[in-house]
């Protein structure tokens, strides 16, 4: 039941996130030349939180995972080496980038709530893996970090 909460409360936060990413897209243009340097800032940590996200997306096969189509093994390796929870790490750039970019009461609502509701996820998720690989993940834990 946890599970299905939590996808549920991660799909709705992620459609809202993306309606805003699509409104800050089309305000940036309009202020584009007032605020040149704060914006590129932005723009390039979201464009490095996407790319962060989607590497790890692809490695991690979540789709064939889910499906059962990939074998079931705990995914160490690749950018899985430096980061126990990369997607939430790429996903979160891109969150501040688009505050940068678009600093108003809403992209900063969105941040702080995509931080809490990733700790929480990862938590659920540590608790989950621990239970599945057991001493495989406990030795993963301690070599490498949880977020960077």
């Amino acid at each position: 039941m946890n599970i299905i909460i939590s996808i549920f409360a991660w799909t709705v936060y992620s459609v809202i996130t993306l309606l805003i990413i699509t409104n800050v897209i089309c305000e940036i243009y309009d202020k584009w030349f007032s605020n040149f340097y704060i914006n590129l800032v932005g723009l390039i940590i979201t464009c490095c939180g996407i790319l962060i996200y989607s590497v790890s997306t692809m490695q991690f096969g979540s789709l064939k995972k889910l499906s059962g189509t990939k074998e079931d093994t705990l995914e160490t390796k690749g950018i899985y080496m430096h980061s126990r929870n990369p997607q939430f790490l790429g996903w979160w750039l891109l969150l501040i980038g688009l505050f940068i970019m678009q600093p108003n009461y809403l992209s900063l609502s969105l941040f702080l709530l995509g931080i809490l509701f990733g700790f929480i996820q990862i938590k659920f998720e540590e608790r989950s893996l621990f239970l599945r690989y057991g001493d495989q993940y406990i030795e993963y834990m301690s070599s490498v970090r949880r977020i960077i």
